[in-house]
C-alpha cells in the first residue's frame, strides 16, 4: 500500500490488532476495540500511523541523531 504522509509518498504495510479477551473486548468501547499500525515497508520501518476507533494519529518528523 502506498501511503501520503507528512514525509511523502511511502510504501506500507497495516497491521490490525484485535484482543481475543472478552473481558477486554466488554470493557473497551465497540469503536475502540481494533487497533491499525501502519509501518513504513522499507528500512527502518517506522511506525507511520496509528488508528484507534475514528481517531488517527500520523507521524509528522523524523529526527536522526549521529
Amino acid at each position: 500500500t502506498i501511503i501520503n504522509t507528512p514525509l511523502g509518498k511511502m510504501q506500507a504495510r497495516k497491521i490490525l490488532i484485535s484482543p481475543q479477551s472478552a473481558i477486554l473486548r466488554a470493557l473497551l468501547p465497540k469503536e475502540k476495540t481494533n487497533f491499525v499500525f501502519t509501518f513504513s515497508a522499507d528500512v527502518p520501518y517506522h511506525l507511520l500511523e496509528f488508528e484507534v476507533g475514528e481517531t488517527r494519529h500520523m507521524l509528522t518528523k523524523i529526527v536522526i541523531k549521529e
